[in-house]
């Protein structure tokens, strides 16, 4: 099986991402629908999707939430299936507590087409949190400077992530 009729490649690529989504119990219950969702198509490709001006009255309020994701084959970087997915929410406003000009959340998985020989487990793919970030995050009106580990989640696998928290002399950290 192929992702087409031109494809060398039998991967499939998996993706979906929303901006914002949930059930409410106080003060009213309420759902909020995923808004700005899309899901990647598993031959790949690209997809976007974006809701602008969302309120639910005093709870949650944004100006803009948008998504993105994508998957393909790089052939010019060593034959590695690429998958991402993104998600952007701006003037983010949860009960007037917690506020953020911007969030950023991205996920890149790598899995190479070609296993690399030097590669404990060749097929474990790899994955970065590689552009995500919080713009003017405040709680309760504090600024909060959240640090993202980006040395535990960039060019990282599952198995490497596993051994990192296990190892005795790493201080744990809460990661966000």
């Amino acid at each position: 099986m192929s992702n087409g009729p031109r494809s060398p490649s039998s991967y499939f690529h998996h993706a979906s991402a929303f901006g914002i989504a949930g059930k409410i119990d106080r003060p009213l219950q309420q759902t909020i629908a995923s808004q700005a969702a899309i899901s990647l198509a598993p031959s790949g490709g690209y997809g976007t999707h974006r809701v602008d001006n969302f309120s639910a009255p005093g709870v949650l309020s944004f100006k803009a939430a948008y998504v993105e994701v994508g998957g393909s084959l790089d052939t010019a970087n060593d034959a590695t299936h690429t998958t991402y997915a993104s998600s952007v929410i701006e003037e983010l406003n949860i009960c007037n507590v917690v506020t953020a000009d911007r969030v950023v959340s991205r996920l890149t998985i790598y899995h190479p087409a070609t296993p690399p020989a030097s590669s404990s487990d060749p097929s474990e793919p790899s994955f970065s949190i590689a552009g995500s970030h919080f713009d003017n995050l405040k709680i309760a009106g504090q600024n909060i400077a959240v640090q993202l580990d980006y040395d535990t989640f960039h060019d990282s696998t599952y198995s490497t992530f596993v051994a990192g928290l296990r190892a005795p002399d790493v201080p744990k950290r809460h990661v966000l």
